[in-house]
């Protein structure tokens, strides 16, 4: 096939999370466009590295693999020791600073393409806007952009050379608009794509995951690393086991903290009915028959694993993060506070009570609308551009 354009997304790496699957949901929709796609990747790894689709190229970006790797190491080991703290002060310092070590240490990437995607805020932001040349330049954002601490006077010089902005979340379009107003023009809010029937179809595939026949059985689908909140939801299993619950949790997904995961699940006495399942390609069988889904995440962008809880008409309880709102302001869960003690409380009430289960997983049939969820934003720019259209 003769391609007639050359796009490029950058992003980390495809570690299993929201970030990796919504590139591949883009990648589907661009599967027939005329362009070459090249996935360009700061580390080549991660647990989803082997889904990307065999007619798009993948290549590594030289000499940012030690900085990464360095990067990586440093918060998965303060993380291992429980150094909270630290680990947020020198989170701040490289969303800060980070932006120095592009310039400073990375050779140019000599291919031209005609759109350039920077699927992540930070590194993968900073290289696309400094070292790869293209026509058009979007950049994709996936985190609340104030928390993150970026230096707004930096960033603004960044996103000054893009050509668009999207927000995987209108609350991280309005954090990033509050520290860059500049580029509200330019902002417009990225949805992933649910795709309900596909779901419903794999929830009825058994995935090899026996649940418990006795009690209440949660489950939280999550990356096991420290903002998805996973030492939290263990905190409160062992709270609801003091307080005579028959409850088992499955958590499923991989990631830096399971050893150390696993060691408190010991500590707090709930190893028995806290079930770490790993990876599993199919999630959704267990999330259907659980009697609640439970988010426990500190903060998130858009919660793809919350969207599909939704529609699969989970009973679903939830940490309060912003994007929280948009998906359950008008019924299908219960939105706890942030502490331990208001996760506990609201799990409670629907362990309580199996009647507002069924009416909590009703609600999220009946409102799950999956049309927001169907056109993809970026990928009509991005074929757009090819049509000699502006943004």
């Amino acid at each position: 096939m003769r391609y007639e354009r050359k796009v490029a997304f950058l992003l980390p790496s495809m570690t299993m999370g929201g970030v990796s699957k919504m590139l591949l949901d883009i990648l589907r929709d661009l599967k027939d466009s005329t362009c070459k796609v090249e996935i360009l990747l700061l580390n080549r790894e991660g647990e989803m590295l082997d889904q990307l689709p065999e007619w798009v190229t993948v290549k590594k970006v030289a000499g940012i693999k030690d900085l990464e790797g360095l990067r990586k190491n440093i918060s998965n080991l303060l993380n291992r020791l429980g150094l909270k703290h630290l680990f947020h002060i020198l989170k701040g310092i490289y969303h800060r600073h980070g932006h120095l070590l592009v310039s400073k240490r990375y050779t140019f990437v000599n291919d031209s393409y005609d759109v350039v995607v920077a699927f992540q805020d930070g590194m993968a932001t900073w290289y696309a806007a400094r070292n790869i040349a293209g026509t058009c330049k979007l950049a994709v954002i996936h985190t609340d952009f104030e928390k993150a601490q970026y230096d707004a006077s930096i960033e603004m010089k960044i996103y000054g050379g893009f050509d668009g902005i999207y927000c995987t979340s209108q609350s991280a379009r309005e954090s990033f608009l509050r520290c860059l107003p500049e580029f509200a023009e330019h902002t417009q809010v990225l949805l992933p794509h649910i795709d309900r029937a596909d779901i419903c179809r794999k929830a009825a595939i058994f995935n090899g995951v026996e649940l418990s026949t006795t009690g209440v059985n949660i489950v939280t689908v999550a990356r096991l690393s420290h903002e998805k909140g996973i030492d939290k939801a263990l905190s409160v299993l062992g709270k609801l086991l003091v307080a005579g619950y028959d409850v088992h949790w499955y958590f499923i997904g991989d990631g830096v903290d399971r050893d150390r995961l696993e060691a408190l699940a010991i500590k707090l006495g709930c190893k028995d009915n806290a079930v770490f399942t790993g990876k599993l390609d199919n999630p959704y069988r267990t999330m259907a028959v659980a009697d609640i889904y439970v988010q426990p995440s500190k903060y998130e962008s858009y919660c793809i694993a919350l969207a599909e809880a939704r529609a699969l008409g989970c009973a679903i309880v939830t940490t309060d993060f912003p994007s929280a709102h948009e998906q359950l302001d008008h019924g299908g869960g219960i939105i706890s506070g942030t502490t331990e003690q208001s996760l506990f409380d609201s799990i409670k009430i629907l362990i309580d009570d199996p009647e507002e289960r069924k009416k909590i997983a009703l609600q999220n049939r009946e409102l799950f609308c999956e049309d927001i969820y169907i056109n993809n934003r970026l990928v009509q720019d991005i074929k757009d551009l090819f049509k000699g259209e502006k943004l």
